[in-house]
């Protein structure tokens, strides 16, 4: 593991940041293949939109720091299959909720590591369960990746202790859908794919989008819907995904599930046009 903080090779931060104390920041996680970020644009406009979401001061100035402190771990630390996180926290040490300049550069935290997709899971599939923690419906931090991922910190120790389910389905009050512990989700159902409604909750991940963006270009319909639990019962299919992993078929939850050619086709889908940003 090589970490950056401020452009300086250390793991130390101050005590009083603000991302410790509060979860005052943003982040995102990258995958690396071929010594290249995958979706790097898509990933720095998130964190762009998260943080001025936030009020946290992003100018073009310390995009262009962040970028060089990118170069500066590359020039020494890429591996060929690894994982970029990249946090920003708010500065300002002041005490009590309220920043003390909004104004503030944030502090720039990178983190990069190995990291191998597990193909087992990719090609033969997994099996999932339902988690017991709702999620709470929160419309203003919807869709942003912001550092207080608590909700998703009980769920993931509820998964751990589940040893024969790779990953948890969470829903919200309404035992509606809405995702995984650290992934979302897609059905397929009546001959078209279904993915959460995400305005009130959730993540709307970025390998989520390319799925959206590539069930049109190869003509299999695509909604965003509220999807209930009767709904899972009776897909064809169920595939997880997020940045890391790709795409992660569902074969089992409750039932049985085969891995569907649509599914199959996602996936070739989606390695192409990683194989693209690689080039």
């Amino acid at each position: 593991t090589v970490t950056l903080v401020n452009g300086e090779f250390t793991d130390k931060i101050s005590v009083l940041d603000r991302g410790l104390h509060y979860g005052d920041g943003v982040f995102e996680t990258i995958r690396t293949h071929q010594r290249q970020l995958l979706f790097q644009q898509e990933h720095l406009d998130r964190l762009q939109q998260g943080a001025k979401h936030l009020s946290i001061s992003v100018s073009d100035q310390f995009l262009a720091l962040l970028q060089r402190d990118i170069q500066k771990l590359w020039q020494k630390h890429v591996f060929d299959i690894g994982m970029l996180k990249i946090i920003l926290t708010r500065d300002g040490h002041g005490r009590g909720y309220c920043p003390s300049n909004l104004t503030d550069t944030p502090n720039r935290i990178l983190i990069y590591q190995q990291y191998a997709p597990n193909l087992n899971h990719e090609i033969q599939g997994v099996t999932i369960g339902f988690a017991s923690k709702k999620i709470s419906s929160n419309p203003e931090l919807a869709g942003i990746k912001h550092l207080n991922r608590l909700e998703q910190v009980i769920a993931s120790i509820e998964l751990q202790k589940q040893h024969h389910c790779q990953e948890l389905l969470l829903f919200d009050e309404k035992d509606f859908l809405i995702e995984g512990t650290c992934s979302n989700v897609f059905l397929y159902h009546n001959q078209m794919l279904l993915t959460p409604d995400l305005v009130d909750h959730g993540i709307k991940g970025i390998i989520r989008q390319s799925i959206i963006q590539g069930a049109k270009k190869l003509g299999i319909p695509c909604y965003e819907a509220n999807i209930a639990k009767s709904i899972l019962k009776q897909a064809d299919g169920l595939f997880l995904c997020n940045s890391l992993r790709g795409i992660w078929p569902v074969v089992k939850l409750e039932k049985a599930y085969p891995i569907l050619p649509e599914v199959k086709q996602l996936q070739i889908y989606l390695k192409s046009i990683q194989d693209d940003a690689s080039c």
